[in-house]
């Protein structure tokens, strides 16, 4: 098969510089957090600047663009790559951070290379070039010097239409996960917020200020559950795939509403900070309070703190906390607070209705958090499915037409 550098076939541009002088709307921007394990850029989540943060038409984005993170100060997070499905309705552009791809050879699918550039090739070429896949840095050199196959533009679309068939599951799943998420948002405030008329409390407020209905009290999270933060490691000690207690330090690798395990900690190693499964991990570092929930027996890095209620009403205090946070002003310093503390989040007030009216709502809510569970297991294989299948389907090990009959199969 030909190959070709990818300086041949497309053009790059770095992103924008902005300040907050720049603060405004009417300009989106992809932005390095926007990326997390999205295949597609999601327009509808994007940030907004003032348009006058445009410095050159040239900056703004189009169908077809293939976004990469430039540089950030988590290094695994380099080289990473989103796609633009169709131009933006609204102007946008994306930040210094980033580098846009764009194909100006007709001989190229740019969905194609955007499934390509999600597998090894990149991360090959990002530890040839620094020593190690630690690199800190990607830019423009690296990529136009990135030797990439070219196989027919007809074999291009066939297995971009495979691979965007495993997508097109995907999103269907998502979509049916923030239903069932949204339907336990509105259980809870139907049950426990709106009877007394008032929005949840936050640290520092005033509990004797809320008017309850009888029965009913507040507490805070050391009351009701269980807490355990985790620990700064004096040194790490790394195992294989799948071999010690899976590591998380913060949310870079939360999955939706849960996780997905990239490193590990040495099976010789002790460690004393553990979640258990079911367990809500919190993220007690920018950004402070999005959560999961632990899979299974995971260690505790800093940057997390793990919560079992102390009745078991795991999924009451999940849809409780997903109804505090985000909320800027919950710590009392907003979305550029850096960090909290173990009395921080003991404090965080914590609604106690009557315990037969909060087992009730468990045996409601357990069971569609365990739909969310499932759905988001089944996009995890999806999208690993879809992940070893591009290789395959370049190099010819899998004939492009078994896996184009193959694909209802994938879809049960």
């Amino acid at each position: 098969m030909n190959r070709i550098k990818l300086g041949e076939v497309a053009e790059f541009r770095n992103g924008l510089n902005y300040t907050n002088a720049d603060n405004g709307s009417g300009l989106a921007v992809v932005g390095v957090a926007d990326f997390q394990d999205r295949v597609t850029v999601d327009i509808n989540a994007l940030s907004q600047l003032s348009l006058s943060a445009l410095s050159r038409p040239e900056s703004l984005l189009k169908g077809g663009d293939v976004l990469f993170v430039r540089s950030n100060g988590n290094r695994q997070l380099i080289g990473r790559s989103m796609f633009l499905l169709e131009t933006p309705s609204i102007p946008t552009s994306h930040s210094g951070f980033t580098i846009r791809c764009r194909f100006r050879d007709p001989r190229c699918h740019p969905r194609f290379y955007a499934y390509l550039f999600r597998g090894p090739i990149v991360r090959h070429v990002l530890s040839a070039q620094g020593g190690g896949t630690n690199i800190s840095n990607l830019n423009q050199g690296i990529l136009e010097e990135l030797e990439v196959p070219l196989p027919p533009l007809e074999t291009q679309r066939r297995i971009t239409g495979i691979l965007s068939a495993y997508d097109d599951l995907i999103d269907v799943n998502q979509r049916r996960i923030a239903i069932l998420e949204e339907m336990a948002r509105r259980l809870f405030n139907d049950w426990f917020i709106t009877p007394f008329g008032q929005r949840l409390p936050i640290p520092g407020d005033r509990l004797d200020e809320w008017k309850l209905p009888s029965g009913w009290t507040f507490s805070n999270l050391s009351g009701t559950a269980h807490l355990t933060m985790g620990q700064s490691p004096s040194s790490m000690d790394y195992g294989a795939d799948n071999s010690g207690l899976p590591f998380h330090q913060g949310v870079t690798d939360f999955d939706g509403r849960f996780h997905k395990n990239r490193l590990y900690l040495n099976a010789s190693l002790e460690w004393s900070r553990t979640a258990s499964p079911g367990d809500i991990l919190f993220s007690v570092r920018a950004p402070v309070g999005r959560m999961a929930v632990a899979l299974e027996n995971l260690a505790l890095g800093r940057g997390l703190a793990s919560i079992r209620e102390k009745e078991g009403n795991q999924a009451f205090l999940l849809t409780h906390l997903l109804a505090s946070f985000p909320r800027t002003d919950m710590f009392g310093s907003g979305t550029i607070y850096k960090a909290v503390t173990k009395g921080d989040v003991q404090s965080i007030p914590i609604l106690v209705p009557p315990r037969e009216l909060k087992s009730s709502f468990e045996g409601i809510a357990g069971p569609i958090w365990h739909q969310v569970r499932a759905l988001t297991l089944t996009n995890t294989r999806l999208r690993a499915a879809r992940d070893l299948l591009l290789p395959k389907l370049i190099s010819g090990e899998i004939d492009v037409g078994r896996a184009e009959e193959a694909l209802p199969e994938a879809a049960e």
